[in-house]
């Protein structure tokens, strides 16, 4: 599937809406018989990119996929439908913060822990261990822009 743009160019910027991207047997993806997609999000004022199939675009550096994970059990806290990858590491601007892997990996017991790529919503969810030390340095690298003198804004 080779999509760039439609054949009415004013009509690109009037689409909106939600496209099912799971691993369900109903999603768009397994609809079309995509074997991947790539979502590329700018770190510029500009919009980002979907990509489905394997497709290369001169506009865009060649792409890099992450794997995805799949389960066959039924836990309690996993989705086996999300798209799922392993989480690694968190870095804040170029500093590595130091959390063990074994917080970052899913519970193998309840399934807790499950790394879920998810543009349709804008919530993060971290053990409090992980979610305080991702805390404390984001606040440390951002008291200068967040303290005006007297008066600092208070934001986490």
């Amino acid at each position: 599937m080779d999509l760039i743009k439609s054949a009415i160019p004013e009509e690109d910027d009037k689409i909106t809406g939600l496209m099912g991207m799971s691993l369900g047997r109903l999603s768009f993806v397994n609809q079309m018989g995509l074997s991947k997609f790539s979502y590329c999000i700018s770190g510029s004022d500009s919009t980002g990119v979907l990509v489905l199939g394997d497709v290369s675009l001169p506009s865009l550096p060649a792409l890099k996929y992450t794997p995805l994970i799949t389960f066959r059990d039924r836990l309690p806290y996993t989705d086996r439908f999300a798209y799922t990858v392993n989480f690694e590491r968190i870095r804040v601007g170029s500093k590595l913060l130091p959390i063990p892997k074994s917080d970052l990996i899913r519970d193998r017991a309840g399934g807790a822990g499950q790394t879920i790529l998810d543009s349709g919503t804008q919530f993060t969810f971290l053990l409090a261990r992980v979610y305080n030390v991702l805390k404390t340095e984001f606040t440390e690298q951002t008291k200068p822009v967040l303290t005006c003198g007297l008066r600092v804004w208070k934001c986490l």
